[in-house]
């Protein structure tokens, strides 16, 4: 055969060096594969590369899919009527069963003795433990592990009045029954444990605690009801079943509610009644808090359980304890209160080093809470709500700074509640406050210290600095709401004034405030505020210009003068520019000729023009050059129609001599401007 051509003979190359590679690939593979079979058997395990199993035919994995999707679908779709009839009757029904064994059991017969109430009981806890046990195993754990759960109730119960009921007394040595107490606690632990069944454990310890708590309450019921609950304790510490602990913490705060405290207050003397209920409220806050760090926010309905449970702990110890205290040692509630506060912090600070960002946010909202009201309660009166307004922007800086999004919010509930508190509480008091040679109405002087914290917190939000810590809603809304509630109180605050001539000041140097703040802060919600401010400002200075003092008028053009300058050099593509310079000349120009005595009014506006125009020329500020002809077309009117009929002859010649002068001045500097302006054009 001949040779081959270049390009074939490339190819027979290419192929040979492919199956070269191939064959050492494989003999690679081959060593991986002994050296795994070599691993498993001295690991002795079975096969690390399973084999792959056929594919499935089509319509069987359609069928697959189909059964493991229909009872998801058909558990989500499940109606109200159907979980009250599924779940609710089933606890429903063995509560009531329960509760009547019980009855029977403290009920009196004639031929039916303790021990044959006592073993009543326990035959039938027994029966609900041993049936529950079957249905378990039939498949139907639910219904069965609700039965055991009863069944461990009703058995503690019986355990719980052997000792303590007189009718069906059996054990007359309390040692001996709470040992017995203990053992079944520890039976229910171990036997929910086993099943690792939460209802079992939560039915358990919701029924023990209604059972027991159906007796007088003293120091033997506490001790029982001190071991339910550290059964539910040990049980949420191993398994952390937020349910159980929800239910359980809203369980024994309902009993407490309902039952005990009225048991201790019947039965002991009002101190010992006094430090019954607080040993147990104590002991209920701290054992609850404790348990709330064991827990998870990992799924949606275990954080739900946590932070409903630890609002319910907060809550009701803080209530009940405060009115436990209001008979006896009502002067020391604010103790309680920031010591509770305090408490509560640190839980916050055990509940984020643990990643309980939720339950971490509500104790912090909580120990806020605790100390705001106990600093109000120790400084009761009118410094509430300077006290509140103050720490409205610490809270906010702290929440910023910090990135601790609990401050935030409480700082927000806060403003609303200072605002809330001022008009009710502050508004209509007649108090004045000596300070220095002034005497400043309280409602004066505690609105404007409001509106300036309020104004400082919003100033945080709208701070670059902190944009990284706020939410997009947070960032777009919350400045808007403490400057509305700031400009609010602002503008109402004139009308508590002794005179409301004061009215169109003080609105004019609110709105300069806003309008300055406005600007640094680069927010057209507060410009906005600010114009509205200055609009009711012009009206009321025109409505009550003749009843004021000239330099109240002259301060408040002044204000507007101010507005103007700042439009031109910060905001200089804004048209209001025009607005506060046009406001401003027209109530200089009636401030004049209600100011000026008569016969030199038209002397007054004749420099007022040249004033305007010079300084129009000076700033190249055209509104206040438009402004100034304008002041002269008044003059010109003025003089023709008004003091060329009824003006005195000498002041008539003065008038219009003078006015003459000053226009002809004006037209110099208008040839001045104007040539300057065509040499720079030239130039």
């Amino acid at each position: 055969m001949g040779e081959y051509p270049p390009h074939r003979q490339d190819l027979i190359r290419m192929d040979d060096n492919l199956s070269d590679e191939v064959k050492l690939l494989r003999t690679t593979l081959e060593e991986v594969a002994s050296r795994l079979a070599d691993l498993e058997k001295r690991i002795g395990q079975q096969s690390l590369t399973p084999d792959i199993p056929p594919e499935p035919a089509k319509p069987a994995e359609e069928s697959i899919v189909v059964s493991q999707v229909q009872p998801q679908t058909l558990a989500k779709k499940q109606s109200l009527e159907a979980k009250i009839g599924l779940y609710w009757l089933n606890r429903l029904g063995i509560g009531l069963l329960v509760l009547g064994t019980v009855f029977l059991i403290l009920y009196s017969f004639q031929y039916f003795g303790a021990f044959a109430k006592i073993a009543t009981g326990y035959i039938v806890g027994a029966l609900m433990l041993a049936s529950g046990n079957w249905l378990s195993e039939k498949g139907n754990k639910w219904v069965g592990s609700n039965l055991m759960g009863g069944g461990w109730a009703l058995t503690y119960f019986t355990t719980y009045a052997m000792y303590y009921f007189d009718s069906v007394r059996i054990i007359h040595n309390p040692i001996v029954d709470l040992t017995l107490l203990a053992a079944v606690s520890a039976a229910i632990v171990g036997h929910s444990l086993k099943r690792q069944s939460e209802n079992l454990g939560l039915l358990a310890v919701i029924l023990g605690f209604i059972t027991v708590a159906t007796s007088t309450a003293d120091a033997f019921t506490a001790l029982s009801l001190t071991f339910l609950l550290g059964a539910m304790s040990w049980l949420v510490v191993k398994t952390g079943w937020s349910r159980l602990y929800f239910y359980g913490v809203a369980c024994a705060y309902g009993i407490y509610i309902f039952r005990l405290a009225d048991s201790f207050q019947a039965t002991l003397s009002a101190n010992e009644a006094f430090w019954a209920r607080s040993a147990v409220l104590a002991i209920y806050w701290l054992t609850f808090n404790a348990l709330s760090l064991t827990l998870s926010e990992e799924k949606t309905t275990s954080r739900k359980h946590l932070v409903s449970a630890v609002l319910i702990n907060n809550l009701a110890f803080t209530g009940w304890m405060m009115e436990n205290m209001e008979s006896t040692y009502a002067d020391w509630r604010y103790v309680l209160l920031f010591v509770a506060g305090l408490i509560s912090g640190a839980w916050a600070y055990l509940c984020r080093t643990r990643n309980l960002l939720t339950t971490s946010r509500v104790q912090m909202l909580s120990a806020l809470t605790l100390a705001t009201e106990s600093i109000s309660i120790k400084l009761h009166g009118d410094w509430i709500s300077m006290l509140w307004a103050m720490e409205v922007p610490i809270l906010v800086s702290i929440g910023l700074k910090q990135n601790f999004r609990s401050f935030r919010w409480f700082a927000a509930l806060m403003s609303l509640a200072v605002v809330i508190h001022f008009i009710s509480a502050d508004l209509d008091s007649q108090q004045i406050m000596n300070i220095g040679p002034w005497d400043i109405p309280w409602t004066q002087l505690v609105g404007y210290f409001i509106v300036f914290c309020l104004t400082v917190a919003g100033c945080y939000y709208k701070m670059p600095a902190f944009y990284v810590y706020q939410g997009r809603l947070e960032h777009k809304y919350t400045h808007y709401v403490y400057f509305a509630l700031a400009s609010m109180i602002a503008w109402g605050l004139p009308f508590d004034a002794n005179s409301k001539t004061l009215l169109a000041i003080a609105w004019a140097y609110q709105g300069l405030a806003a309008l300055i703040l406005g600007c640094w802060l680069q927010s057209k919600f507060l410009r906005i505020i600010a114009a509205l401010l200055y609009v009711w400002a012009f009206f009321a200075e025109i409505g009550t210009c003749d009843r004021n003092r000239w330099w109240v008028s002259l301060l408040t053009v002044c204000a507007f003068f101010v507005a103007g300058y700042i439009y031109r050099t910060v905001r200089q593509a804004s048209r209001l520019h025009s607005f506060y310079t046009v406001a401003a000349v027209l109530l200089s120009t009636v401030l004049l000729a209600i100011h000026i005595d008569k016969p030199f009014v038209s002397l007054t506006w004749a420099l007022e023009g040249l004033s305007l125009l010079t300084i129009g020329f000076k700033l190249n500020d055209k509104p206040l050059r438009l402004s100034a002809l304008a002041v002269f077309g008044v003059l010109l009117f003025k003089l023709l129609f008004f003091d060329m009929a009824k003006a005195e002859f000498v002041y008539r010649v003065l008038s219009f001599i003078a006015a003459g002068i000053i226009i002809l001045m004006g037209n110099f500097a208008y040839w001045q401007f104007t040539g300057k302006q065509d040499s720079q054009e030239g130039s």
